[in-house]
């Protein structure tokens, strides 16, 4: 239940913790500072959620779990007017370099970039969530085990609604 608004590189970054709960936030207006403008990081986290934040108007990416995050759980986060004043690619949601996450209900929506990306992350799960009028849909590239996706809507996008490459 905090409010985090106008910070510089991160509103909230969790790093080298387990166990931890993000939940019913308001994340706003991110700075972006050398591509970082990040709503929620999460960096070597475990076993961590993720829960009913609406992260909104920041420069970059808005939710990343990176660093070797194994099992964290992102679910019903609105993720809106993201990604803005970027001049790197950049995700509403990111995920990189870990495992066993999943990403459920959650709606990302009207990103001037991609809107979810998944780059290798064996074992998660992506379901239910909402995925429109963003530039791209969802992205998925290195992932070489199962990854469930099942019951998205990605749809309305500038560009690829769904894009698999390298998996």
């Amino acid at each position: 239940d905090n409010t985090v608004h106008h910070n510089h590189i991160a509103g909230i970054h969790i790093w080298l913790s387990s166990n931890c709960e993000v939940l019913d936030n308001s994340v706003t207006d991110t700075i972006n500072v050398n591509g970082w403008g990040t709503g929620i990081k999460l960096s070597t986290a475990v076993d961590s959620t993720v829960i009913n934040n609406r992260i909104a108007d920041n420069e970059a990416s808005v939710i990343i779990l990176y660093g070797f995050s194994v099992g964290c759980i992102l679910e019903k986060n609105v993720v809106k007017h993201n990604c803005i004043n970027t001049e790197n690619a950049a995700w509403g949601i990111v995920a990189s370099d870990g495992y066993d996450h999943v990403i459920l209900d959650n709606l990302i929506t009207k990103n001037p970039s991609y809107a979810l990306g998944m780059i290798d992350i064996p074992g998660s799960i992506i379901r239910g969530n909402m995925i429109a009028d963003n530039a791209a849909g969802l992205d998925l590239r290195g992932i070489d085990t199962e990854v469930i996706i099942t019951e998205n809507t990605i749809a309305n996008h500038n560009g690829i609604g769904y894009i698999a490459g390298e998996s």
